[in-house]
């Protein structure tokens, strides 16, 4: 019992770090697109 709730606890620590990774790299992305969204607009004007 004890065994498999270590193991369930790291797995979930695992799928954590994971949802953080693609989270941060989202973030990241929609940072980049809005900055050419706005260069873009600021050269159309």
């Amino acid at each position: 019992m004890y065994w498999k709730w270590r193991g369930a606890q790291r797995s979930s620590n695992k799928e954590r770090r994971r949802t953080i990774l693609l989270v941060s790299c989202f973030i990241f992305n929609f940072s980049v697109f809005v900055k050419e969204v706005n260069s873009s607009w600021l050269s159309l004007r």
